[in-house]
């Protein structure tokens, strides 16, 4: 037990040095990626919304004008 203990101590500071190296990076893709996902989202969800209320044909050309 006591060595298993020591391993992850040793390892804690080389994991809190990667952290703060890779949480700017993940920060700014999360922050970046978040636009298109919604309106990847929004293209793509609309299509099957509209066709609830008007039908197919209305549906199709409501994904063929959004893209």
């Amino acid at each position: 037990m006591v060595v298993i203990f020591d391993l992850f101590t040793t390892m804690a500071p080389d994991l809190n040095k990667l952290r703060g190296i890779a949480l700017p990076f993940l920060t700014k893709t999360a922050h970046y990626s978040a636009p298109f996902i919604t309106t990847f989202l929004l293209i793509h969800l609309t299509s099957p919304a509209i066709a609830n209320l008007g039908g197919s044909s209305l549906a199709s050309q409501t994904m063929v004008s959004l893209v």
